[in-house]
Formats: C-alpha cells, structure tokens, sequence
C-alpha cells in the first residue's frame, strides 16, 4: 500500500460525499481511506455508510468524541500506507491527479514531508493560497523556517496538517513516542511539532501546485475564550519544550510567549466585548500556567510589558464594558492595533 488518505470527522456530514468523491474520483489508485468519526451525532453514518459499501478501500473508525488530534492519531496509527494525507471532511481535493502527484514528487524528492498549496474556498470562490517551492535540511527548518509551529505568523512551511504529505513510518513513531493529548483548535501545530521534532526527518519539499480546497465558513469564529486557553494548556509546554530540545534562539521563546499574551488578551476583551464579563472569569484566566509563565518570563526581559494583566485584575466590571463598547466600534481595524499597544510597549 502506497498511500493512506485520513480523514477525520466530527458532525460534517452534510460535506463528507464532495470530500470522498474528491478522494474516489483520484486518477491513483493504490490507496486506501481511512475515515475517523469522533462521535457525531448528525447523519455522517447515514453517509460513509453508503461510500463504505461501494469501496472496499473505505475502513471507518468510530470512537467516542475525544478531540481532533486523537482523531488524527487514531488514523496515523491505522495507516498501512507508506505515505499518508489528511482531508477535512469539510474539505476536498480540488485536482483529481493529486494523489498521484504527491507520491510522484515524494519519490523524486527523497522527502521525509512534503508541502503543497491549499487554496481557501468561501463561499466556493477560492480567496487565497499559501505555500512556496524549494527543498530544505531539517537544519534550515529549525533555523528559519519552523516559526509557525512556535508562535510566529510567517508562512515558509505552514502550521497545517492538510497541506502536507507524510512518511507515515516517521509518524507513527512520533505518536507511539509521545502521549497525544486531546486538543482540537490547535491539533495542526500539536501533531507537526510532534511529526518534525522526530530525527528522522531530514528531507522536507515543498511544490507550488495547488491541489487542495479548504473550506471557509461565514459564520466561523476564533475561539477565545477559557477552551482556547486549556488547549494552550496542552500546546505551549510543548513548544517552549521544543524550543530548549532544538537549542533555538532566545527570539523563538519571545514569540512564544508574545502569542500567549495576545490571546489572553483577545480572550478578556472578547468577553468584556460580549458582556459576559465577570471578575472571576478574567481571576480564572489569570491563573492559566501558560499565563503565568509569560508574566514571569516578560518581568524578566524589558522588551514587553504586561501592565493589561494588572489592569484586568484591578478594574471593576463598569470600566470594563466601558472599554469593551470603545473597541466595539471599530473592532477589526483595532484588533491589532490593540494587541501592539497593550503588549509591545517599551
């Protein structure tokens, strides 16, 4: 078996036949699917029970909801395939040569990890896409090239799991290494720092063809709020782990840290901005240890300040919707505007 397509499912039902009918419709055909249900409870049965019927290369795994990156790791751990691929099942494979393509570039690159273009969908109209071409040592990576994973928004390789092809082997070995917690907001970068970290990745490629639709919905919304902080919880320890295990620069721990104080910030003053505000919820935030360690870390470096910490912990909640109304009225363009003012002061 060449290659195992995973695909990770949680009450997307209504998208898994475009999703599958991506992966069916491919011009390769040594692979197989593996689809993990993670306890939904819409129709998704109704659905990948017709597929399952059809095709034998179909396997379904069915758990109980725990979480995007057990999901994951279910799939990888069931993998038969040398290579494997991950597919929303919101998403869908936008090039019916994909499969073939990316095996064919694995090979002629002798790659360990191989990155694509993924093109974001809404609405059905593709916005944008992401990703660049070349080859790098698994030195380059750590030296430039690794930031998405520890906290940095640069785009050399991506923090996705979707835009990647996989040695599985290499995989497999990081999840039976390492106790997978349960996260799912941040499972891409979890699951990456994982897979990279292993040594045997020395070869990593990356192709400007676009073979992947990402799907984009008008109501979606990033969570912050206290479940985004307890997935930090999983998620920073292991960057800042990751940091002192590669021996990378101290600018590295700095945008780490940097991160936290954003979406603490974007988490208080998004419940500030809905008035579900109260004074132990922002104690409550406070007392996160990814918090804590970057109020220690920023007391100790005078490059960032963390006087908003005080100001939540000391203001009554009248001052606080005032200021959430103020941000109200022009929240996008403030967004980053506030995040410079409240954490970046000199």
């Amino acid at each position: 078996m060449v290659l195992s397509v995973i695909i990770p499912n949680y009450n997307d039902g209504k998208y898994l036949n475009k999703a599958l009918r991506s992966v069916f419709g491919q011009s390769f055909q040594d692979y197989e699917v593996i689809l993990v249900d993670d306890g939904s409870t819409d129709r998704s049965a109704f659905y990948y029970g017709k597929w399952q019927e059809q095709h034998d290369n179909l396997r379904v795994i069915e758990q109980e909801h725990q979480g995007a990156s057990i999901a994951r790791r279910n799939g990888i751990m069931a993998a038969k395939g040398k290579y494997c691929v991950f597919l929303d099942a919101d998403d869908w494979f936008c090039d019916t040569t994909a499969l073939e393509y990316l095996v064919r570039q694995m090979e002629e690159n002798n790659a360990d990890v191989l990155q694509f273009l993924i093109g974001k969908s809404f609405f059905g109209k593709r916005k944008s896409v992401f990703g660049k071409k070349g080859e790098i040592t698994r030195d380059q990576f750590w030296e430039r090239d690794c930031s998405t994973l520890l906290g940095g928004k640069t785009w050399e390789i991506s923090a996705g799991l979707c835009d990647k092809i996989y040695h599985t082997a290499i995989f497999q070995k990081a999840m039976t290494e390492n106790k997978v917690e349960s996260i799912s907001l941040f499972d891409n970068i979890y699951l990456n720092l994982l897979f990279f970290t292993q040594e045997e990745v020395q070869h990593i490629a990356y192709v400007p063809k676009l073979l992947y639709s990402w799907r984009q919905y008008s109501g979606g919304t990033f969570r912050c709020d206290e479940s985004l902080m307890e997935d930090y919880e999983v998620l920073k320890p292991l960057q800042l782990q990751t940091i002192e295990k590669m021996g990378l620069q101290e600018a590295f721990r700095k945008q780490c840290h940097v991160e936290t104080a954003y979406l603490f910030s974007a988490a208080c003053t998004k419940a500030v901005h809905h008035r579900k505000v109260t004074v132990p919820f922002l104690q409550q935030m406070y007392q996160y240890s990814t918090v804590q360690d970057a109020i220690i870390y920023f007391s100790e470096h005078p490059n960032g300040l963390w006087d908003v910490i005080w100001d939540f912990m000391n203001t009554d909640e009248e001052k606080l919707r005032q200021e959430a109304q103020q941000y109200n009225k022009n929240w996008k363009s403030k967004a980053k505007g506030l995040y410079i003012r409240l954490f970046c002061r000199k």
